[in-house]
């Protein structure tokens, strides 16, 4: 297992160095295991794939409003969230992935979270994409909400504190399986009209600089 583990961080060392780009925004998906990941790459590409877990990480470029994105998703198993600070060192954004449907993991999920603070540099936008609420009632859905809300430490003027690090934060719900039902079945369904590409502005505008703190 430890030399495995040992692969994994050798490849990733080599393919960050390749991905470092002064005229590319990176930005980091991390989250749970069967949080979402994946299939949220998939409906930004436009595709509808049968997705899989994710064991290691996929790097995949995007264009969002003329610029290209560097995405690292990167699975959530137990034995790979140990290696997750390794992307976000140089990162110019971080979508963190919760599945609202599990509240037995959202503490979880924070605590994965927590330990990429020591290499997660301050004031750097994290958009928590809240998925599956076409899992939960309205009630349900609420009452989740606010329990991330409270974990993750959110205030209403859009930051949040970690380990004593202030970093601007967006909270959306959403259910990427819906999203991508419309985009099969619906020919004028476009992504780039739904919240979640929004969000993706939203990191790329801060990251940017054109969205002060």
């Amino acid at each position: 297992m430890g030399n495995k583990l040992s692969l994994v961080y050798d490849k990733l060392s080599s393919l960050l160095s390749v991905f470092k780009s002064d005229k590319q925004v990176s930005l980091t998906i991390l989250g749970l295991d069967a949080a979402g990941k994946t299939t949220l790459v998939n409906l930004l590409r436009g595709e509808t794939l049968h997705t899989v877990p994710t064991i290691g990480f996929n790097a995949e470029e995007i264009t969002i409003d003329k610029t290209t994105i560097r995405l690292w998703d990167v699975g959530g198993q137990t034995s790979i969230i140990v290696f997750w600070r390794e992307y976000v060192k140089t990162t110019d954004g971080l979508i963190f992935v919760i599945d609202l449907a599990d509240k037995d993991r959202f503490e979880l999920a924070y605590n994965a979270f927590k330990q990429l603070t020591d290499d997660l540099r301050e004031n750097i936008p994290v958009f928590l994409l809240l998925n599956k609420t076409d899992l939960l009632s309205s009630e349900e859905k609420h009452e989740n909400v606010s329990k991330i809300k409270k974990l993750f430490n959110f205030d209403e003027q859009g930051g949040m504190v970690a380990n004593g690090k202030k970093y601007r934060c967006k909270i959306m719900e959403c259910s990427v399986q819906n999203e991508q039902k419309n985009l099969l079945q619906n020919q004028s369904y476009s992504v780039e009209s739904s919240n979640i590409y929004s969000g993706f502005r939203w990191v790329m505008r801060v990251a940017d600089g054109k969205e002060g703190f």
